[in-house]
């Protein structure tokens, strides 16, 4: 299930190459019109302005504008929303072409689309209304209107409006302060009749300029936000997710009243679960055509964990998830029965056909609504943002297991860190429950390595063994299953040496990569060159092969913190046997640091002829904000730095 805040701009662009490509047809008039354009000194002045502020950005907003009202409709008696919507943008760079995508579905629609160019003068669009596509899968209810403008020229101010509605207001549930290009100004502008009722909640305002007045009239509230200097939203890696980094509106529709009566929308959760348990209700499942299949499946299991794992596990490797998280879509649920003959359905069909699976199987199994960790939200604000996932809750005697078909290779009783700890609302007939999911902890997910090393020829050989668990585990062996194809011996070697040229690896054994259960082992024999350098009587020698964490030096103009995915409590230790002709003269003094997100111990003995290296790093918290960055840096530049210093062999 994706999650109900408007989509990014930004997210339209790889999808914006085919549709222009469709249009180019239609430039050659567009570039002649302009050609005679002369900007504005003012607008010369401000180009350059921006410029220097933003060197590497191509478009400024000077001002956007959005005005927001609610109607109701007569006939469905849903309440509606209106979007008026305007840009003046002003181009920073000569001969630019602008792209832009909005994105709508079944419950919205784009219309009356302008392009007013710098000298006034209305563009001719040929905007593309059409099926929003992600690696050649089409979404039915998603969709986007995508357009451009070319040849704009350096200081040219140009406005793009356009109006866009929503059937339903309960599918209004944000609005977002970014756009892909800095924001001088805009101003969000919400005209809320006195008939209805609606909460605005204010998500990411600290460190930004944005203030709000609420105007009382007779028929109508006027509330409008001004945000000013706002920067680009920026594809970043390890984001935390928009709606928990960028400044936004949340919006809450409670009722509405209807002649003497009042109506609710989203007053509780009562009401959100009476939405979600409406549209399960339009479901037409059939497991007719996969009974037999279930019964032929759990046969010769004798309990209780053996027979729902066997159908957690075949839906995991069978049924291709298709879906991407971020987006407007339907909540309702592909049929269970097609889920099964296509063999692929997005979180809401995967969850749904393992309901019906473990239901064939004798199994008390409840579709749940949960949202990921990339929500800020909770059932406090009862809405449809709230969620942007679907799963399967099992309620077995006196406890709860919670599967997500959508997690490859995950055992079954472990849950994937961007779900643990959050809530989730499940199913019960007429009726719902509330609960949560456990929280393992990063002390569940482990990488233990060790090795015992001889020099050999000024190269560092021997046997290698690491132990995988949690979700070090599952992303190992998915990591392996993406690289893996006709030659799988080739595609672990591949990611064991990680196409290092300094190292070979021979003799590669793994445990089964499908046996979910327990540690996941892989074990080989090593040979690394470039790790001992030999000086006259002296050898140099660098004992750690991965240097984990020295390239984690993270930019501080990035506009989120991180989101590292789960914690985990790793070791590294490394036995090296001293050639009988040498001893040992340096080892580097033990190393220790420590933050609220990370704690780093490592250090180096000399035990009976042998250099004992040992390496522990605990990431106690994946999520760090954008102000402990430094921090981290820091912490980080230590560790390089330490991993340079080498211990020294002399010869006796």
């Amino acid at each position: 299930m994706k999650n109900l805040f408007k989509l990014s701009r930004l997210q339209t662009l790889g999808f914006l190459v085919s549709a222009i490509a469709a249009l180019t047809v239609f430039s050659n008039h567009q570039t002649q019109a302009q050609a005679f354009f002369k900007p504005e000194p003012e607008d010369e002045k401000k180009a350059e302005i921006f410029k220097k502020i933003y060197p590497k950005e191509n478009f400024v907003c000077l001002n956007a504008t959005i005005e927001i009202s609610f109607d109701l409709d007569s006939r469905t008696k849903d309440v509606t929303v209106t979007k008026m919507v305007n840009y003046e943008i002003l181009s920073l760079k000569e001969n630019l072409t602008y792209k832009d995508g909005i994105f709508y579905n079944d419950k919205s629609k784009v219309s009356q689309l302008r392009v007013k160019d710098g000298r006034g003068k209305m563009q001719n669009l040929f905007p593309v209304y059409q099926d929003y596509q992600s690696d050649g899968v089409f979404y039915s209810d998603s969709k986007v209107c995508s357009f451009f403008v070319e040849g704009l020229h350096k200081a040219e101010v140009f406005e793009v409006t356009y109006k866009y509605t929503y059937d339903d207001i309960r599918y209004f549930t944000s609005e977002f302060f970014t756009e892909e290009f800095p924001v001088a100004e805009k101003q969000i502008i919400l005209k809320v009749p006195n008939w209805l009722t609606v909460e605005f909640a204010e998500f990411n305002f600290k460190g930004n300029d944005i203030t709000h007045t609420n105007v009382a009239g007779k028929s109508e509230n006027t509330i409008t936000y001004t945000a000013k200097s706002i920067p680009a939203a920026k594809n970043e890696s390890f984001s935390p997710g928009g709606a928990r980094v960028y400044p936004h509106l949340f919006i809450l529709p409670k009722s509405y009243q209807y002649g003497n009566t009042v109506k609710p929308i989203f007053a509780s959760v009562d009401d959100l679960y009476e939405y979600y348990h409406s549209i399960l209700l339009l479901m037409k499942n059939d497991a007719t055509s996969f009974t037999p299949f279930v019964k032929d499946l759990i046969k010769g299991k004798n309990t209780d964990d053996e027979k729902i794992a066997a159908i957690f596990y075949w839906v995991q490797d069978n049924i291709r998830y298709i879906a991407f998280e971020d987006g407007i879509m339907g909540f309702k649920p592909d049929d269970a029965q097609n889920i099964y003959k296509n063999r692929y359905g997005d979180c809401k069909g995967m969850a749904n056909l393992l309901t019906e699976m473990l239901k064939i199987a004798g199994y008390d199994a409840r579709r749940t609504w949960i949202g990921t960790k990339s929500k800020p939200y909770d059932y406090s604000m009862p809405s449809i943002a709230v969620d942007n996932h679907m799963i399967c809750t099992v309620i077995l005697k006196d406890k709860k297991l919670f599967l997500d078909g959508t997690e490859d290779f995950i055992p079954l009783n472990e849950y994937a860190n961007r779900i643990q700890g959050r809530p989730v609302l499940i199913e019960n007939g007429a009726t719902y429950l509330l609960d949560k999911i456990p929280d393992a902890g990063y002390q569940r997910n482990t990488a233990n390595t060790t090795m015992k090393l001889s020099i050999l020829d000024l190269k560092l050989s021997g046997k290698v063994e690491v132990d995988y668990d949690g979700e070090e585990k599952t992303s190992i062996i998915r990591d392996y299953d993406a690289l893996a194809s006709d030659d799988k011996e080739k595609a672990m070697l591949r990611f064991v040496t990680g196409n290092d040229n300094n190292l070979t690896a021979l003799n590669i054994k793994t445990t089964d990569v499908k046996d979910r259960q327990g540690a996941f082992i892989l074990s080989y024999d090593m040979l690394a060159d470039n790790h001992i350098v030999k000086v006259g009587n002296e050898i140099y020698l660098d004992v750690d092969i991965t240097d984990d964490l020295a390239s984690m030096v993270i930019d501080t103009n990035r506009i989120s913190g991180l989101d590292l995915h789960y914690g985990y409590d790793n070791s590294y230790k490394a036995e090296i046997e001293v050639p009988a002709a040498f001893k040992v003269d340096y080892l580097p003094e033990a190393f220790a640091a420590t933050s609220p997100y990370i704690s780093i111990q490592i250090k180096y003995e000399n035990v009976g002829g042998k250099i004992v290296y040992t390496r522990k790093i605990t990431l106690k918290d994946p999520s760090i904000p954008k102000q402990a960055i430094p921090e981290w840096n820091q912490l980080i530049g230590k560790l390089k730095k330490y991993y340079k210093d080498q211990a020294i062999l002399v010869k006796k």
